[in-house]
């Protein structure tokens, strides 16, 4: 759909990365934060509270390689693509990850700077923010007694596990797991913490193929009216 709004291939792939690395960051910061308020009320599941320690840690180290990456980031690319480039077969692929890494680090270098950053984080919040009082809405319907802090918290789960390569069909298993670890992780009995993540998944992805359809049919009336 992108490609049919006249925006070129390269441009296309680095804004969806770009797109994904700073929804990425903000359900981190929601989780974190959530995780932070349950702690203080008194959540006790599993002894976590031992090793709270380590979130802030793993995400400034996060952020300072991010930043390192960033600013060295054409003798990083350089030294990682060197040994493709001198291997004929794959010297044409090697240039074009180097020529979609350039468009990714230029994406993120204009994505950093002043009002658009705001931009993109008031964004990325208030999707997250939205998304995650659906799925909380959803899962209390199902009969899951959560808080919507908690579920900022559980949201984090399978947020994160989109970062594994291989995914189920309609993420099927990658979504379940995950989810049940942050029930569980929040201290809901594990038979509900199953059954909820099961059918929650279903209601969420028949919903999510219901708009999908619906948004379809918005765009076939409006391309057949400007015809």
């Amino acid at each position: 759909m992108i490609r049919q709004a006249g925006v070129p291939t390269g441009k296309n792939v680095s804004s969806l990365i770009v797109v994904r690395l700073f929804d990425f960051l903000m359900v981190v910061v929601l989780g974190f934060s959530a995780l932070g308020i349950l702690l203080a009320g008194g959540l006790r599941a599993f002894g976590i509270e031992k090793y709270v320690w380590l979130f802030p840690v793993i995400l400034a180290a996060g952020l300072v390689c991010f930043g390192l990456f960033l600013r060295f980031s054409k003798p990083i690319s350089h030294f990682l693509l060197r040994p493709f480039k001198r291997i004929r077969r794959f010297e044409n692929l090697a240039l074009r990850l180097e020529s979609l890494l350039e468009d990714v680090i230029g994406a993120l270098q204009d994505g950093i700077q002043g009002k658009t950053l705001f931009k993109i984080i008031a964004t990325s919040l208030g999707v997250w923010i939205c998304a995650t009082a659906s799925y909380w809405l959803i899962f209390l319907s199902l009969g899951v007694p959560l808080s919507l802090i908690a579920m900022f918290f559980v949201i984090a789960f399978p947020a994160l596990a989109l970062i594994v390569p291989v995914q189920g069909i309609a993420h099927v298993g990658t979504f379940e797991a995950p989810v049940i670890a942050g029930f569980l992780a929040v201290g809901i009995e594990s038979q509900i913490a199953i059954t909820a993540s099961l059918s929650g998944h279903v209601v969420i992805f028949s919903l999510a193929i219901l708009s999908g359809l619906l948004g379809l049919c918005m765009t076939s009336l409006t391309s057949l009216r400007k015809r």
